[in-house]
């Protein structure tokens, strides 16, 4: 790789593992393509989609309240 990728892989990581953004947003951020963020992802064990519907379910009980 020509970028040392390692912070914006850590940050990638952590939003996906909050469940606070979603690959396409997490790799406009990082400047990189939703294919390397999603191979982090995987690579880290994270299922960004689950966490992601959880974090939105989450958000809508908070302001349903």
């Amino acid at each position: 790789m020509p970028k040392d990728y390692t912070v914006a892989r850590r940050a990638a990581v952590e939003l996906a593992r909050n469940g606070e953004a979603t690959l396409a947003e997490i790799a406009r951020l990082a400047g990189t393509s939703r294919q390397l963020v999603r191979h982090w992802i995987l690579s880290a064990k994270v299922d960004a989609e689950s966490r992601r519907q959880a974090h939105l379910r989450k958000l809508w009980r908070r302001h349903l309240k």
